[in-house]
């Protein structure tokens, strides 16, 4: 179980006193008060945090409470993360930095980047609390988080190229379209937030790279912290570069603010092989797909950062004795 801060309720008790509901009242069943609000820095179960914006959703007759919140609260309860962003070059670096170290601020959510049409990508959320129950608020309060913080990465009237859900509609969906200034879709295989190339590739107005390696510097230290193994951090970072067709060790070194044979060392010193963590993630996460009906064959091996459809053929009849085709067949009965 994972802990963020209370600096996450921020906005929390206005927006219940403003529904008409008791702040106070409701905080108390999670064992939390309007003053531990105040304080910013606390830490906060994240299991706690995902209940209770179930709990206001429902108490208050508030179906959109999740998104509400998160967009009022804006890209503060991210921290120093939301910082480095501002400072990147583009906006696609600024995605990258938030991949990144995302789990400093919010553990709970692993975020990835991928290939979602011509026009745009795709942010991936991914709940990574085992055992919370319902968490549509929570994955709606992250996407309205996600929209405010993309209004100030690019420009006020910025909007995403669409957003996917996984859960049904709580509300009629032209409600979620205005919400969001893009076409909502429901009942998918995974959330994520289109992210149009125009705004990936605009150049971000505060970019400071002095500034940003400073901040990265800070945050370096917690995101190679105790919480997490240099393995299961390599995989988060491979994850979110294959789709990119960069995931090299020198790009992955760059991403830590280490240099290509200090990364080396470390890997060596774990045990650990690059290209096996490499085969091992695309291995999990073809299985994934493949179990998938959303994507085509030329789209998962996009993904998994092949240019060739034939490679992911090889590949898939290396790790489990048979083709795609056969595997989706199987797997999809």
């Amino acid at each position: 179980m994972s802990n963020m801060r209370t600096l996450s309720l921020k906005g929390l008790p206005e927006l219940v006193e403003r529904l008409g509901g008791n702040s106070r009242k409701i905080l108390k069943q999670y064992n939390l008060s309007n003053q531990l609000v105040e304080k910013e820095d606390s830490p906060l179960s994240s299991l706690d945090f995902i209940r209770l914006l179930e709990t206001c959703a429902k108490e208050l007759s508030a179906p959109d409470f999740g998104m509400k919140l998160g967009y009022e609260i804006g890209p503060e309860v991210l921290g120093p993360v939301a910082l480095i962003a501002k400072h990147c070059k583009t906006g696609e670096e600024a995605l990258f930095a938030i991949i990144k170290y995302l789990h400093v601020s919010l553990p709970a959510i692993q975020l990835s980047l991928e290939p979602l049409n011509d026009e745009a990508k795709g942010l991936r959320f991914d709940l990574r609390e085992a055992g919370a129950g319902p968490s549509q608020q929570f994955m709606e309060w992250a996407l309205g988080l996600s929209l405010r913080h993309l209004q100030l990465l690019a420009v006020p009237s910025a909007h995403p190229y669409s957003i996917h859900l996984t859960s049904k509609p709580l509300l009629p969906i032209s409600y979620y379209n205005r919400f969001f200034g893009c076409p909502v879709f429901f009942e998918q295989n995974f959330t994520c937030m289109g992210v149009k190339n125009a705004d990936l590739s605009r150049s971000m107005r505060m970019s400071d790279p002095q500034t940003k390696k400073m901040l990265a510097d800070h945050a370096e230290y917690y995101a190679l912290s105790e919480s997490a193994s240099l393995e299961a951090q390599m995989r988060e970072t491979i994850r979110s570069l294959l789709p990119t067709g960069r995931c090299k060790l020198d790009i992955v070194a760059e991403q830590y603010s280490v240099g290509i044979r200090t990364m080396q060392r470390k890997l060596e010193m774990e045990g650990l092989v690059f290209n096996e963590i490499i085969d091992d993630v695309r291995k999990t996460l073809a299985k994934d797909y493949l179990q998938s009906k959303s994507h085509s064959l030329q789209q998962i091996a996009s993904l998994l950062g092949y240019k060739e459809q034939s490679t992911l053929t090889h590949a898939c009849r290396r790790w489990f004795g048979d083709s795609p085709r056969e595997l989706r067949s199987k797997w999809q009965k």
